[in-house]
């Protein structure tokens, strides 16, 4: 099944080895032939971080696999064991191939040793399937996907701080130094860097002698030395043992969690009865006891006074729901009467790379005002296939003939203010109270012509016809299934439609109250709205309360008409429905099938008979009179004329309301945010604590600063693409419906999220810089807070502008590292200005990291004062001899010169060591900041223009079907 999956999704397949072809050659021609052994190590800490984040996507996918196998694992479908072994099984070749393309692209075109390439290769796939199952176990025993999110973006920035490249082993403090041992990437990087050193190396450099003459060591050697690398032998094999121990681990983790976790699945407590407790009874109180009434009576009592109770309540809601049509009835603006005409209409999509399919064939209907109108039909027939066309809601395809309003052509902005579509699936911000769902829908849709007192009291009014006043102020989280189908329904009519779209309405509800939405639906017609929904199988009281009845069959229609009058039209044709029998059950058993068909000829008799029927509606009188109703002429609607939507200011307070509102309900995620907010901080700073003022002090600064440069960016960035891709779906729905601009959404929620992507990062970088160790200044610590703030705020920024690039979450989170780790790769670090490929240049003056790494970078080091510790001081020509028994001393015939030199005594001249002299970097603190504001704006705007081309495209793709 496994291997079912990803042979469908074929073209998330394709974009994975696309991106790993990008990845490996980017990073193999940007290392070209390198001859500076001393940029190998860079290299393999960027590509053992692109293997593991690239495996982030994964996240998402064992989520959503989560809610299946809950379902098949608890009707015992299979053993978790299995599951999970085939999980692993179908997913090897996609990770083995993209280590393959990735570790094949960088190795050679850098110019590595050949002869020891399967050890880098199956090092690559080993870690590769490390942190993928690694993700895996994590969803396994995490409740929600920002917490999964968030434990994921955790492990993967510890592994990359206790690396042994950011921060050396031996600078690791005492107490953090388990970790080093116990995640991954420094097995990997020890393993990688052996692998390559412990050869002879190009032309046997590796194997040349370096050093003073009196200690002279191999190149390799030394090498691995000064990265803090383990020299002794047999790390290789330790890391294969490592590697491939934790994938068992965490591969047993992922079976123990999805075994015995149900995550997000409440269960009732059950409480033991206590035991009886008997007591010897007095004769008096045994008397008092036996004039009781029985259990059985007062029982009986409380059902009659509950069935009492019951009846006046819905005389209550009966009242209310009277009363509040009349409301309705009564607005000082009235929605238009709407008749669809459909006249020809087609609708064919392209199955495969060639073959054509018709879902619609020759459709001719009218849908008037003042009915309820039923679609009918076998699954399949084409029911809500033609209310999406009808609706405007279909992005692919070919539609011919034509979709009338009124009798003129249809105008999809125009229809969408004067109609309403109810979906099967209910998707709300479950933060929201049913009162402020209601409202929401009512002040956007509500023309803006209308006070807002009346905008009040359709809101109070809809919520009485669908039964939710008792709980607008209950959160839609706490929503039982059929009141979220009630909501669904009273947003929709809080916009006081023309016409009503439902697909299944009654579908998950009980009889009782299937028949309450229908009786809704049958008075909101009865108001002069047209509702036309599908439905399956009704009972014999919902199908009377229908006007007009639609049947489809093999995408066409079988009848259409008055839904009594079918009945006899059926009965014409050799069909008559016995008194007994529902008259829907006698449609969809006796005339769309045969249900006493057991044989073959019998089946293809009764498609026979469905065809006869189509060819018999097709020539009858019916059908005639459909053509002449499609042509008559109504009033045109113009899109002024209906008073429009809210105004952008009405749209942007109520947006920002309601963004507010779901961003202080959403504790967990507040504290979630604040608790990683300190945890990194407390993490950095203990790590890199109490800097110094010597040389040593030099690289754990700068490699301090970094780090804080990766871990916000990629914080940041990851932090905002799963909450940012899963609130689009709402967005996407709200918005095809006209409820506010791109414009509006977008400002407010940027707006509202301001605070908290200021607040968050202000805290973190307070605690990391004091506990770091920084210049104890006020000022120098301000302008530290400004950048790291702007920072996380420019990743933000980049997170939405990648979740607007892609329509889908799962190829967000597949590529968002293909977008990341370039970034970091130009950010000064790694790769100096002038190493950049011509062809790459361009990607270090978007990159957020290097402007941030710099302004921390000039910050820190200008106006700081450095001095040498007791073994740091080094020996030159201008420093005293050193006297040996009164005379100088010398070594292979050369002086030997006292240790008096401290080669950097301030922080300028760190900054020209690392380049910020040359004209890339030659800029000021403050131009670096300004720097990461014009980033912000920009990723913002160009986050606008893709969402907005989002939108606008599917709007397009509808307008041309149906000008098509």
């Amino acid at each position: 099944r496994h291997f079912q999956v990803l042979r469908m999704n074929a073209a998330f397949v394709r974009q994975r080895i696309i991106q790993a072809t990008v990845q490996g050659i980017m990073i193999g021609t940007i290392f070209w032939q390198e001859e500076n052994p001393g940029v190998r190590i860079p290299m393999f800490f960027l590509l053992v971080a692109l293997v593991s984040m690239g495996q982030m996507y994964i996240v998402n996918v064992a989520l959503e696999r989560r809610e299946v196998f809950y379902k098949h694992r608890t009707a015992n479908f299979y053993p978790t064991i299995v599951y999970v072994l085939a999980e692993l099984l179908a997913d090897l070749p996609q990770q083995v191939l993209e280590a393959v393309i990735v570790g094949c692209f960088s190795y050679f075109f850098s110019g590595f040793q050949s002869h020891v390439f399967y050890n880098f290769l199956f090092l690559l796939i080993l870690t590769s399937m490390a942190f993928s199952n690694t993700f895996k176990a994590v969803t396994a025993h995490m409740a929600s996907p920002a917490a999964s999110q968030g434990a994921a973006i955790g492990f993967a920035a510890l592994s990359f701080c206790f690396s042994g490249f950011l921060v050396t082993k031996e600078q690791i403090p005492n107490f953090f130094i388990w970790i080093y041992w116990l995640l991954p990437f420094s097995w990997v990087m020890r393993a990688l860097a052996q692998n390559e050193f412990r050869t002879s190396g190009p032309n046997g450099d590796y194997e040349k002698l370096v050093g003073p003459p009196t200690s002279e060591v191999r190149l390799g050697d030394a090498l691995m030395k000064a990265a803090g690398i383990d020299m002794a032998e047999g790390w290789i094999a330790g890391a294969y043992i490592y590697l491939i121990g934790l994938i068992t681990f965490s591969l047993t983790m992922y079976t123990l969690g999805l075994h015995y976790r149900r995550l997000n699945e409440k269960k009732p407590v059950v409480k033991e009865e206590k035991e009886a407790r008997f007591e010897t009874w007095s004769s008096p109180m045994a008397e008092r006891r036996a004039r009781m009434p029985s259990l059985d009576t007062v029982n009986a009592a409380k059902k009659i006074a509950a069935a009492i109770d019951h009846s006046a309540a819905e005389s209550v809601a009966e009242a209310r729901a009277t009363a509040a049509f009349q409301l309705l009835q009564n607005l000082s603006v009235h929605p238009p009467a709407v008749t669809i005409a459909l006249s020809g209409l087609e609708y064919t999509v392209t199955v495969g790379k060639n073959e054509k399919r018709k879902l619609l064939t020759d459709v001719n209907a009218v849908f008037e005002p003042g009915m309820l109108i039923a679609l009918m039909g076998s699954s399949g027939a084409g029911k809500t296939t033609l209310m999406d066309v009808i609706a405007g809601r279909k992005t692919g395809g070919e539609i011919a003939g034509r979709i009338l309003i009124n009798g003129h052509n249809q105008d999809l902005k125009t229809f969408a203010r004067v109609s309403g579509y109810v979906e099967q699936t209910d998707n709300h911000m479950e933060s929201m109270t049913v009162r402020e769902a209601l409202r929401f829908s009512a002040l956007h849709r509500l023309p803006k012509s209308m006070p807002f007192h009346e905008k009040e009291q359709v809101m109070e009014a809809v919520a009485d016809v669908v039964e939710l006043t008792p709980i607008l102020g209950k959160t839609i989280l706490n929503l039982s299934a059929e009141q979220r189908k009630r909501l669904t329904l009273g947003v929709e009519m809080a916009a006081n439609p023309s016409v009503l779209f439902l697909d299944e309405p009654t579908s998950g509800l009980d009889t009782y109250t299937a028949h309450s939405v229908c009786s809704t639906l049958k008075q909101l017609a009865l108001a002069g709205r047209t509702v036309v929904a599908t439905i399956h199988q009704p009972s014999s009281d919902i199908f009377h309360m229908f006007d007009n009845l639609t049947i489809l069959a093999h995408g066409s229609i079988l009848y259409q008409g008055e839904a009594r009058a079918s009945l006899a039209y059926f009965a014409e044709k050799g069909l008559p429905c016995p008194e007994d029998v529902n008259p829907a059950d006698h449609i969809f058993m006796r005339i769309l099938n045969d249900q006493d068909a057991e044989t073959v000829e019998q089946r293809q008799a009764a498609a026979v008979r469905v065809e006869n029927l189509l060819k018999d509606y097709k020539s009858s009188s019916r059908y005639q009179e459909v053509e002449v109703q499609a042509r008559v002429k109504g009033v045109q609607m113009q899109g002024q004329a209906l008073g429009g939507s809210a105004s952008v200011a009405t749209q942007m307070s109520v947006l920002c309301k309601r963004a507010f509102s779901n961003m202080l309900r959403n504790k967990l995620l507040l504290r979630a945010k604040l608790g990683q907010s300190i945890f990194m901080a407390l993490l950095v700073g203990l790590i890199f604590r109490d800097l110094k003022l010597t040389q040593q002090s030099i690289q754990d600064r700068t490699g301090a600063m970094f780090f804080v440069s990766v871990n916000v960016t990629f914080s940041a960035t990851f932090g905002v693409l799963s909450a940012f891709g899963n609130e689009r779906t709402v967005f996407e729905r709200e918005r095809s419906v006209g409820m506010y601009t791109t414009l509006a959404y977008f400002c407010s929620k940027i707006l509202v999220e301001l605070p908290m992507n200021i607040i968050f990062p202000f805290i973190q970088g307070t605690i990391a810089y004091w506990l770091i160790g920084f210049q104890p200044f006020v000022g120098k610590w301000l302008v530290w807070c400004i950048n790291f703030v702007l920072l996380n705020n420019v990743g933000t920024a980049f997170g939405i502008t990648i979740a607007c690039t892609f329509k889908s979450l799962e190829v967000t989170l597949a590529v968002a590292p293909l977008f990341i780790l370039p970034l970091m790769l130009f950010s000064g670090f790694f790769v100096s200005s002038t190493g950049i490929p011509v062809y790459f240049d361009w990607i270090k003056h978007i990159s957020p990291m290097k402007y941030s790494f710099a302004a921390f970078m000039i910050n820190e080091y200008s106006d700081l004062e450095l001095h040498c510790g007791d073994d740091e001081w080094v020996a030159q020509a201008n420093c005293p001899r050193v006297m040996v028994n009164g005379a100088p001393a010398m070594a292979d015939g050369k002086p030997v010169f006292e240790k008096c030199f401290c080669p950097v005594t301030d922080g300028e001249q760190v900054l020209d060591m690392m380049g910020f002299t040359n004209d890339e970097w030659d800029m000021k603190m403050w131009d670096n900041t300004g720097m990461l504001v014009v980033l912000y704006f920009g990723f913002l705007t160009l986050s606008f223009i893709l969402l907005h081309r989002l939108v606008s495209s599917r709007e397009a793709e509808r307008a041309k079907l149906l000008k098509s």
